[in-house]
């Protein structure tokens, strides 16, 4: 499938979903989704979205796999459709292509947070949950000061 992109110019070019946007992340893989495929619910980011999702993995996807090695996304960007049937809030920043829900099998949640409080990774939401970790960024300027919170481990 071909998407649209843009360039910082601002001009416009195709997108493949296997393109890298970033050293470690494509397009695919923050755009996965299993409820997706099997609802046939279409999950395909516009051009503002594409570069938030570019932004989001160069900034902090990249530097936290150079901290704690490969880790699964298991919730990227959610068209409206994929957010409404995964049960999401209707103010996520999945919708913006701003957050990800990952895990590792080599780290607990509790633990990639405080590595990552601890390294400066930008970011404006860090949640722990027992299976995952919910990251979410603001946009230009990641601050790496943002919340945190979910239950302690």
């Amino acid at each position: 499938m071909w998407l649209f992109g843009v360039v910082a110019l601002g001009a416009l070019f195709l997108l493949k979903k296997r393109d890298r946007l970033s050293k470690h992340f494509t397009l695919e893989q923050l755009t996965a989704s299993q409820t997706a495929k099997e609802r046939r619910i279409p999950n395909d980011p516009n051009p503002a979205q594409i570069e938030n999702l570019r932004s989001l993995a160069t900034h902090t996807l990249d530097p936290l796999f150079s901290l704690i090695g490969p880790f699964q996304l298991t919730s990227g960007f959610r068209s409206v459709q994929l957010n409404q049937a995964v049960g999401g809030i209707a103010n996520s920043k999945h919708l913006l292509g701003k957050a990800v829900d990952l895990r590792s099998t080599r780290y607990p949640p509790a633990e990639i947070v405080l590595l990552i409080q601890q390294t400066g990774i930008p970011y404006d939401e860090l949640i722990a949950y027992s299976g995952h970790v919910h990251l979410a960024v603001n946009g230009s300027g990641y601050s790496g000061s943002g919340r945190s919170g979910g239950r302690s481990f």
